[in-house]
């Protein structure tokens, strides 16, 4: 073998020596991109996992919490509607009697709230929707038109520094205002507890 044959040779054996070390050199590279795509792609599904995992629980606290909500509400609309009904049957009394023939003495009724009205939270109020609060304002209202149709004639027949209601013994010439109010008190309790029924 001649000089130019060996160095030919040595060529050969250093370019397939070349050949090999980058084919491995492609086959590690390849190996790791793989494993670097399947560790990306681990990650990407642990991520997911991660955020259904705190999806599900953040529901079912947002769940609980709106369960507690509705639950409140319907305390609040049930506990409206029995007072609302009870101060109902207190104005149509008293509107029976303004309406009487006076024969006894007809005491000059302090009208009520209805106390669920007035001992809730304003903001409990509020979670009820506009309808049901425009209905509680307009009930406010009619009771202050009564306590204003009221007063004057309260001031005529009350004794000096007594706070009781005054007892009419006959039909003062300006009552009708006082029964109209009376009236228009009920009808708006009337229709704030059909609202709240059907809820």
């Amino acid at each position: 073998m001649t000089h130019d044959q060996a160095t030919i040779e040595a060529a050969k054996i250093s370019a397939k020596a070349a050949v090999e070390a980058a084919r491995i050199a492609a086959d590690v590279a390849q190996t790791n991109g793989i494993l670097t795509a399947i560790g990306a792609s681990a990650a990407v599904i642990a991520a997911a996992i991660t955020a259904y995992a705190a999806f599900h629980n953040a529901r079912g606290t947002i769940l609980v919490q709106l369960g507690k909500e509705q639950e409140q509400k319907e305390t609040l609309s049930a506990n409206l509607r029995v007072t609302i009904e009870e101060t109902i049957k207190w104005v149509d009394d008293a509107v029976m009697l303004y309406k009487g023939d006076f024969a006894k003495p007809v005491e000059l009724r302090v009208l009520p709230l209805p106390s669920a009205i007035e001992r809730s939270d304003p903001k409990d109020l509020i979670s009820l929707g506009p309808e049901i609060n425009e209905a509680i304002a307009l009930v406010r209202l009619s009771l202050n038109d009564y306590r204003r149709a009221k007063e004057p004639i309260q001031n005529r027949h009350r004794k000096a520094k007594d706070a009781k209601p005054a007892k009419l013994k006959e039909r003062p010439s300006d009552f009708d205002a006082v029964i109209s109010t009376a009236e228009a008190y009920s009808v708006a309790l009337r229709r704030l507890n059909s609202l709240l029924a059907t809820r």
